[in-house]
């Protein structure tokens, strides 16, 4: 049982490990995602501020299409980041489900064990002290 105790250690310390990394990756998806959704605000308005305006000046309109476009690429390269880091983080919920499952296997067979083995120890010391039996002990 010494095994199984030490290897149900080092499982519960990789079932941490993993939370903590998990706990990383969602910080990391949240974050992008709140960058993501600023990036998109900042488009809508940059958008709806030069439809307001409605200048029809050649150069102007060059340049908001310009700037357009490039915060419209970075808006899908975000998208890009955030779907990334949610592959990631869906990755390691695997990972961290799949320490969970091992932890609670080993942690159910040690007290199946520990359970068999008071069993076995109540069933030896009622059957020395059955009477009319001798003690071989003794």
């Amino acid at each position: 049982m010494d095994k199984l105790e030490k290897v149900l250690k080092w499982r519960m310390q990789l079932e941490k490990t993993s939370a903590q990394a998990l706990t990383v990756c969602r910080e990391q998806r949240e974050q992008a995602e709140a960058q993501q959704a600023e990036l998109s605000r900042l488009e809508l308005e940059y958008r709806q501020q030069h439809i307001e305006r409605r200048q029809s000046n050649s150069a102007t309109c060059q340049q908001f299409l310009r700037f357009y476009r490039q915060l419209s690429q970075a808006v899908q390269a975000q998208e890009g980041v955030v779907q990334r880091l949610e592959a990631q983080e869906s990755v390691q919920v695997n990972k961290y489900v799949a320490c969970h499952q091992d932890r609670r296997a080993l942690e159910k067979l040690l007290q199946q064990r520990e359970a068999a083995h008071k069993l076995d120890v109540a069933r030896k010391d009622r059957r020395l002290q059955r009477p009319g039996q001798t003690n071989p002990l003794v």
